[in-house]
């Protein structure tokens, strides 16, 4: 936190000179509607080091009192996939700040740049100081209808697991919008949970799971769902989850028997076949609102997902189940945000 620091990209790592607070300029006078950005517990912020607005200009840290608003206030425009575009005040709004060269390596400069290159101007925004389910909600109900680059996709995997894959990977896409984030370089655990985009801009198809690799470094709990639900039990008396299920059975006629139960926007819901004492999960789903169930309205509840089928992606939960009833039992299990 020294002024004239450069701003550069980094891969997520959670330590303090990643995060920024947002200030609201306000909604009259000269930069209405902006705003500027802070470093993590300091009076630093997001600056242009001139009025020039060139094209190519290095952003930086400076202290906020000794520059002018024009070259620290950011227009923000949300995108249609959840992400946003950050144009300076500095510039005339000309410019946003871009990835340098489109470049996807740590230590890539923030520059003054044009909008529309390889993703280069898109930025997600998370919140990294508590969980907000109404992001992730935003996030899913942006993204359940097409893919990121930012994530790996496992669309057209050959494994049979490619769907529960998938889901499962869109959940935690849908997670970590909401501010859970739980990567530390340094301690890298087995069954942390996170990834890092590696080496390509484009959007990746993987034929087998270890081709992920090639891409991405990941964890199998950002994915698997087996893993992703015992990550999460494991850490539950550390977060804001806790796991809970009910059993519901399929009849020949569809009819769905369940008791009731209370689900919240922002739980993730696991679907299992049960079999003897063997179960099976057949898909993750995200939850973008919520059901206060005496009897039926939990499965009322509006869900969102990757999965083949397009009608499936952003539906009912009770779609869902009988998208499956060709099996005997089925159980649900929530990953409950509290």
């Amino acid at each position: 936190f020294t002024s004239n620091a450069n701003i550069v990209q980094w891969h997520f790592t959670g330590d303090n000179n990643q995060k920024w607070r947002p200030h609201y300029y306000g909604n009259s006078g000269s930069y209405a509607g902006c705003y500027k950005f802070s470093a993590y517990n300091t009076n630093y912020v997001i600056a242009m080091p001139d009025t020039s607005g060139q094209l190519g200009q290095q952003a930086k840290l400076i202290y906020n009192s000794t520059i002018g608003d024009q070259l620290k206030y950011l227009s923000i425009t949300q995108l249609d996939n959840a992400a946003h575009r950050f144009k300076t005040a500095a510039s005339g709004y000309t410019y946003a700040l871009v990835a340098n060269n489109a470049a996807i390596y740590d230590n890539t400069s923030i520059v003054h740049g044009t909008t529309g290159v390889q993703w280069s101007d898109q930025w997600l925004i998370e919140p990294v100081m508590s969980y907000n389910a109404g992001w992730g909600v935003n996030y899913a109900n942006a993204n359940y209808n097409h893919r990121l680059a930012t994530y790996p996709d496992f669309d057209f995997c050959t494994s049979s697991n490619h769907v529960v894959f998938e889901s499962t990977n869109f959940a935690s896409q849908c997670f970590a919008a909401g501010g859970m984030h739980y990567y530390k370089p340094s301690d890298q655990i087995v069954n942390n949970w996170w990834y890092i985009n590696k080496v390509s801009h484009q959007q990746n198809v993987y034929y087998s799971e270890p081709q992920l690799t090639n891409y991405f470094y990941a964890t199998q709990s950002w994915y698997n769902p087996e893993q992703f639900r015992n990550f999460w039990e494991n850490i539950k008396n550390r977060s804001h989850f806790s796991i809970s299920a009910m059993d519901l059975v399929t009849t020949n006629n569809s009819t769905l028997i369940g008791n009731g139960y209370v689900c919240f926007k922002g739980d993730i819901i696991q679907i299992k076949r049960i079999s003897g004492s063997q179960s099976q999960t057949l898909l993750t789903v995200y939850t973008t609102n919520k059901s206060f169930s005496s009897d039926y309205s939990l499965y009322q509840i509006p869900v969102v997902t990757h999965f083949g089928s397009s009608d499936l992606c952003n539906t009912t939960l009770d779609q869902i189940l009988l998208y499956y009833n060709d099996y005997d039992t089925l159980e649900i299990e929530v990953i409950h945000n509290l």
